[in-house]
């Protein structure tokens, strides 16, 4: 699968210092990721915590995450 496009839509109403961490998680999930967690471990860690907009930068298992989703066979 090739990904040629995608579109991200945000509420007008989603505070100002959460947009970077949205945004950059909703990147994440339109490169194949489509998940998130709930579960407090992660909320300061990963940008697919459920239940956390704070993390502006992509956590350890992030990065494996997509390193592994883009590997070579």
């Amino acid at each position: 699968m090739t990904l040629i496009d995608a579109a991200i839509v945000f509420a007008a109403d989603i505070p100002v210092d959460q947009a970077g961490p949205i945004m950059l998680e909703e990147l994440t999930q339109a490169m194949g990721l489509m998940t998130d967690i709930r579960n407090p471990y992660y909320e300061t860690r990963s940008v697919f915590s459920e239940d956390s907009n704070t993390v502006a930068k992509l956590g350890v298992q992030d990065s494996a995450a997509l390193r592994f989703q883009y590997r070579e066979p």
